[in-house]
């Protein structure tokens, strides 16, 4: 590796606070995928009840942070209220 990495986790925590972007993610610029992103993420919310959600990864870089793995979990999550 190119530079030292230090991990934390895992961690129970609120992280609308983080200042991630919300929806889906910016580099989906065709309608069928940002629909597909959407679909995803209502068959999570209809899953919830069944389903044991791994956790998000997060990582911090440049002074922001952004979710590596989740996305789709973290807008279902948003979308029920679930912090």
């Amino acid at each position: 590796m190119e530079k030292k990495r230090y991990y934390i986790g895992p961690v129970v925590t609120d992280i609308s606070e983080f200042g991630i972007e919300e929806g889906a993610p910016s580099y989906l610029t065709k309608e069928n995928d940002i629909a597909w992103f959407f679909h995803v993420v209502d068959k999570m919310k209809i899953a919830y009840d069944d389903w044991d959600f791994p956790p998000l990864i997060v990582f911090y870089s440049a002074g922001k942070y952004e979710i590596a793995d989740g996305r789709h979990r973290n807008e279902a999550f948003r979308q029920m209220n679930i912090k």
